[in-house]
């Protein structure tokens, strides 16, 4: 009897613990700099119950904004846990998350001035819904809401100083992958 309970006991806990692996990418549009936003993401899904998931994953994006013969990028590299629920019956799920990170942030003068860059703290709130198209493929509608302290530029020139980056909000489309 105590060989049953204990073998139903660990297959209960394997399967609240059971992982998967995820990647993914998302174009979204940034509101304030009127640009596209690409993201790029791999991680893990840790399933809590049938229909709770907590997925912990890496991120990497890209923007850049070009104004007045100045050119701006920034290369965010982000953590973030998201909180998903999931509805199998019909295969839309709601998540919610936060990350924490840092960008770099690049300034092309395309003058004499010429590029300089500053590496700042990143933090981003996400929600939105997920479409399981397929049994490892699922279809992304998402909100971001992401901000950057302030950088320092060209500090040895007349133009240097203490730039305000500061927020952003996108809507993104992506694609998620599940292994």
């Amino acid at each position: 009897m105590f060989k049953k309970t204990l073998i139903v006991g660990l297959l209960a806990a394997s399967s609240t613990l059971s992982a998967e692996f995820i990647t993914g990418a998302s174009v979204g549009y940034l509101f304030e700099a009127e640009e596209p936003m690409y993201t790029a993401r791999f991680g893990y899904s840790f399933a809590h119950t049938a229909a709770l998931s907590g997925i912990v994953e890496a991120e990497i994006g890209y923007t850049s904004e070009d104004d007045y013969d100045i050119d701006t990028g920034i290369i965010p590299l982000m953590a973030n846990y998201r909180l998903q629920v999931a509805d199998a019956s019909s295969g839309l799920s709601l998540y919610v998350g936060a990350g924490l990170g840092f960008s770099k942030v690049t300034l092309d003068t395309n003058s004499n001035l010429g590029e300089d860059d500053d590496y700042t703290f990143t933090w981003q709130v996400l929600a939105g819904i997920e479409y399981a198209v397929a049994e490892n493929v699922s279809l992304r509608l998402g909100y971001r809401y992401i901000e950057l302290d302030d950088v320092k530029l060209f500090e040895d020139s007349w133009f240097g100083g203490e730039y305000e980056v500061g927020y952003d909000s996108a809507v993104e489309l992506g694609v998620n992958f599940s292994f």
